[in-house]
């Protein structure tokens, strides 16, 4: 797919949100230096559940691909210390984006969605489906 880091630039932003009872929450920088990056946080009975780290960069074969790092708390990581979960950007239209997964093993496709000051993000193991439950919805959350 033919995009530049820009084209995603609408993911910017604080975002905050409710998974069932837990806080879910991304923070996306600006597209700079050819990458974004963002920090997840998973809150459950006020206690860090997991974080991730994401980055969006081109690699060499001029592909966006993003990368998510896991960690529980203290810092202590899923994936091998040179191994994350990557997706490649699939399409993107306006302010939507489908990356797929460079590997068979687990959910094949992340989606986000913006509209105004909401951001939506999913999974979908199969193309094209995915329950409403399983969405996770953030609102902007304005910066002091």
């Amino acid at each position: 797919m033919n995009a530049s880091i820009g084209d995603l630039a609408w993911l910017a932003g604080q975002w905050r949100g409710r998974y069932n009872d837990n806080i879910i929450e991304e923070h996306w920088s600006t597209p700079y230096a050819g990458t974004l990056m963002c920090m997840f946080r998973w809150i459950h009975d006020d206690k860090v559940r997991f974080y991730e780290l994401v980055t969006v960069e081109t690699d060499e074969d001029g592909q966006l691909r993003q990368r998510i790092k896991h960690f529980n708390p203290g810092l202590r990581g899923w994936e091998e210390k040179d191994d994350s979960v990557t997706f490649t950007l699939e399409s993107i239209e306006g302010q939507s984006a489908t990356f797929v997964r460079d590997t068979a093993d687990g959910p094949m496709w992340m989606v986000y969605r913006r509209d105004a000051d909401l951001l939506i993000a999913w999974f979908e193991r199969e193309r094209g489906i995915h329950a409403p439950d399983d969405e996770f919805r953030y609102q902007r959350v304005e910066t002091p």
